[in-house]
């Protein structure tokens, strides 16, 4: 039973202590797709998984602060900033469950557990891509209101293709 946005931390924690999985993808349902997801870049990524924290799966990392660790053909894997904002974050990623779930509480909606700082030199690795990434997503609600640039890449200047931004807009009645 849903029981609302500020309790989905305890949702979320009894969801996943329930699967034996150690780490998945996780993203919030209005983060649309905006272009095919790289399959061969997920492949990549879930072998470079051991010991990571998190992994985007976005540019979402590539514009805080971070360092180069590997440097590969057409993209780097970089590492965030130990005191970076957002080192935990809804938008598209990789996890191992217990870093998502370790600062988590009962009664805290995603919008909290984002902001809350206390993972910021917590030495739990989050890294992320600079110029190729998995996956290119559009933000469509901000704090319970749709956002006047929805069909817009949420970290980068590309759009939703026309045809897909006229099928949201109809099924969102806009």
């Amino acid at each position: 039973m849903d029981i609302g946005a500020d309790y989905i931390g305890g949702d979320l924690i009894k969801f996943f202590n329930s699967i034996e999985d150690k780490n998945f993808i996780f993203s919030v349902d209005d983060f649309f797709l905006i272009r095919d997801v790289n399959i061969e870049l997920l492949d990549f990524i879930e072998k470079e998984i051991n010991d990571v924290g998190r992994f985007s799966l976005t540019d979402q990392v590539s514009n805080k602060p971070h360092t180069i660790i590997k440097e590969h053909n057409g993209f780097n894997v970089i590492e965030m900033s130990q005191h970076a904002e957002y080192r935990k974050s809804a938008v598209w990623s990789m996890w191992s469950k217990d870093y998502f779930l370790k600062y988590f509480k009962d009664n805290m909606n995603l919008w909290q557990w984002e902001l809350d700082t206390t993972c910021q030199g917590d030495n739990h690795t989050v890294i992320g891509t600079t110029g190729k990434y998995v996956v290119q997503s559009c933000h469509l609600y901000k704090q319970g209101k749709l956002k006047s640039d929805w069909y817009k890449d949420s970290e980068s200047s590309d759009t939703m293709f026309d045809t897909d931004r006229t099928v949201i807009s109809n099924m969102l009645s806009i």
